[in-house]
């Protein structure tokens, strides 16, 4: 064969599968090009050869990729450079029969899916021919009852392919299918047969190839085989109010401090403090601000890490982003009302999956819904695929918005526009001012934040917030698990401090009165990390019960006997 030609006069038949072993490399010619350089035959469920597919480069010139097919006509029987009839078949059909319980991953290329079956063990690697705009012209019913893991060249006629093959093999019945998120950061047009990126290991390849259950696909489950298994305990990243699987909305005016609150639980989660009071998951965050810019957020930051105690190195488990300016829009719809994700949505899904972060913070639902929020079934779209995000990432998903009017109201509920906002969600909270009372006028720094709803724990819990140097903190001692948790750590941070100051050879008394309190010494440290000087009390009271600490002599005799001082229990001797 010596050319790409197509010869004169009526198509010749494509024989399927072919009589005969496709040509060597070496065998096939065309113009400019010289021989192939490389060629990869198809083959069917029994490895009977079916057709080939050689590639051709010379300098200077792009590559191409040409199908060889044998042909057969009134005349002769030959070889010849001609694409396979539609629906073409897969390349790695003999791959997929020797192993039919095997997962699949579907590369862009033969070249790519060779080396996804030698990096990628126990996958069984396919592609289609014809390159990235070819996807709708193969047969993609093999993958039938498989699961399907889709990895797309890094550029945008990849996950353009990606797409494309991800809703073919859906609709062809596959058990589950997912396209892989390759990082922006890594080389343009980097693919699966390439080098990979600085730092990333071939078991970051295998983990990021994992099968997981596509979020947009039915599973269905047989309830009698759910015998004898263990019964999945709920998870929370804030115990009955932010629950793991599901979007939750947080609905406030503006200047409630809806921002302010969501900042406030992405460093709680970051560094295990608690958040309000309550107790957290520690586990590592992401947001988008599209109202406060970089250097706000950091202000905010700052006011935060004073309350907490904690430093901006502290801060390694979380990340967030200001969009303030640019096209924030995760869902728009089209004419016909179809929901049409956004590059954007993918951006942020992204760079959640590569943070692994397990909440993720959307503020707010004005900039990243382009519908109409009216529309049922536009937020329902949306919300939907809020919920699958937040499966995909085994977190949580919140999400702030502006009331609506009607939600405003005298008798609002502080909602949104439509009824789906809050149908569609697993939990919604709202912030708000209190409302003045009879004569009194309402204290403009109070908030309460109030469960609106739950479908996983009891409705209308409300904590009473005071907005104090720049942050918002609890009225009110905290119950069950939160005050478990903050008990803890006014316990082990009075112990840090009796420490230090005792090797300053600062001598504290346990007298309220004393001039060398130690719960009014506390108080005063720079480093006390947000707890009062009656938080020390009550620290105090619990080490003393729970023979933490004790008191010694030390220093001269005066008038009333030898002052006392307070130790640890564990601490080394007086001298």
């Amino acid at each position: 064969m010596r050319n790409g030609s197509k010869p004169p006069g009526p198509s010749p038949e494509i024989v399927l599968p072919a009589p005969a072993e496709p040509p060597a490399p070496g065998d096939l010619r065309q113009n400019g090009y010289g021989v192939a350089v490389q060629c990869w035959i198809y083959r069917d469920a029994a490895q009977a050869p079916l057709f080939s597919v050689a590639r051709f480069e010379a300098a200077g010139k792009r590559k191409i990729v040409l199908p060889v097919t044998f042909c057969r006509d009134a005349k002769s029987e030959r070889w010849q450079y001609l694409a396979p009839p539609e629906p073409r078949p897969l390349y790695g059909l003999d791959r997929l029969a020797a192993a039919p319980s095997a997962p699949v991953l579907v590369a862009e290329g033969e070249k790519a899916a060779d080396a996804a079956t030698a990096i990628l063990s126990g996958f069984v690697a396919v592609t289609s021919q014809g390159g990235a705009q070819a996807a709708g012209k193969a047969d993609w019913t093999p993958l039938r009852g498989r699961d399907v893991v889709i990895w797309p060249d890094q550029d945008e006629p990849g996950r353009s392919y990606a797409q494309a093959a991800h809703d073919l093999i859906r609709k062809a019945g596959a058990r589950s299918v997912r396209i892989v998120e390759v990082s922006k950061e890594w080389p343009e047009s980097w693919d699966l047969a390439d080098t990979p990126p600085p730092g990333v290991t071939i078991e970051t390849l295998r983990k990021m190839a994992e099968v997981k259950p596509d979020p947009e696909q039915l599973v269905f489950i047989e309830p009698h085989k759910l015998q004898g298994k263990p019964v999945p305990e709920r998870e929370w990243i804030v115990e009955d109010w932010l629950p793991v699987g599901a979007a939750t909305l947080l609905f406030g005016d503006g200047g409630t401090g809806k921002t302010l609150l969501a900042q406030q639980l992405m460093t709680s989660c970051a560094t295990g403090k608690p958040w309000i009071g309550l107790a957290v998951t520690r586990c590592r965050s992401l947001a988008i601000f599209c109202e406060d810019d970089a250097a706000e957020l950091h202000r905010r930051q700052d006011r935060i890490n004073a309350a907490c105690g904690v430093e901006f190195d502290d801060l390694d488990d979380t990340t967030w982003a200001s969009g303030i300016g640019q096209d924030n829009c995760l869902m728009r719809f089209l004419a016909d009302g179809r929901p049409q994700r956004t590059p954007r949505w993918a951006e942020i899904k992204g760079a959640a999956i590569a943070h692994q972060a397990r909440l993720i913070v959307l503020d707010t639902a004005a900039d990243i819904f382009g519908g109409n929020e009216n529309d049922r079934a536009q937020v329902r779209n949306f919300m939907g695929a809020a919920n699958a995000l937040a499966m995909e990432i085994g977190g949580a998903v919140l999400i702030n918005a502006h009331p609506s009017r009607s939600g405003l109201s005298k008798d609002g509920d502080l909602d949104g526009g439509s009824t789906a906002w809050s149908n569609s969600a697993r939990s919604r909270w709202s912030l708000a001012r209190p409302k003045a009372e009879g004569d009194e006028q309402a204290d403009t720094n109070e908030r309460l934040l109030t469960r609106r709803k739950a479908n996983y724990a009891s409705v209308g819990d409300l904590l009473k917030l005071r907005w104090q140097n720049g942050v918002l903190v609890p009225i009110g001692a905290p119950t069950g698990l939160a005050a478990m948790a903050e008990r803890a750590d006014a316990d082990a941070v009075f112990l840090r401090l009796l420490a230090r100051l005792n090797a300053e050879n600062r001598p504290l008394s346990p007298s309220r009165n004393a001039g060398n309190s130690a719960p009014k010494a506390f108080a005063q440290c720079p480093d006390r990390q947000g707890f009062t000087r009656r938080d020390f009390e009550a620290a105090m009271e619990r080490l003393f019960a729970a023979k933490k600490i004790t008191t010694e002599e030390y220093g001269r005799p005066n008038d009333r006997g030898q002052p006392r001082r307070i130790v640890a229990v564990d601490a080394p001797a007086n001298d």
